[in-house]
């Protein structure tokens, strides 16, 4: 994990303390809150990701992209102090280029093409 994220130029320190929890626990603040009560599968707060429990198993044990795009989502908060402030501006530009806050959100969209390749190498033996 570190070397793929390494790669990418992003931290890796952050993965030494990487943490999924099933549900949300007193840690999770308003806005992973109100993510997670949206129907995101999971939400990355700082080095803590916050899985829907009926898909904690292969979310945390990265049995599937979701498990890799969320310890991206780890090195995304570690690289910017002002990461949730940077995702809502985001946010805003992807509803208004694309209509879809979520999906047209910049910082999804390295997330979710990252972890994909993560995931494939992974299953190759070559993500460490």
């Amino acid at each position: 994990m570190k070397g793929q994220l390494g790669s990418r130029g992003l931290p890796t320190s952050q993965i030494d303390n990487l943490k999924f929890v099933s549900g949300l626990d007193s840690g999770a603040n308003a806005l992973t809150r109100r993510a997670f009560n949206g129907g995101a599968r999971a939400v990355t707060q700082g080095s803590t990701v916050y899985v829907q429990p009926g898909s904690f198993d292969s979310v945390a044990n990265f049995r599937s992209p979701t498990g890799f795009e969320e310890a991206y989502h780890t090195a995304q908060f570690a690289s910017n102090s002002g990461f949730y402030f940077t995702y809502g501006i985001l946010s805003i530009g992807g509803l208004l280029a694309t209509g879809d806050s979520y999906n047209g959100n910049v910082y999804e969209a390295f997330a979710k093409g990252a972890s994909q390749q993560m995931f494939e190498a992974s299953k190759s033996g070559m993500c460490g």
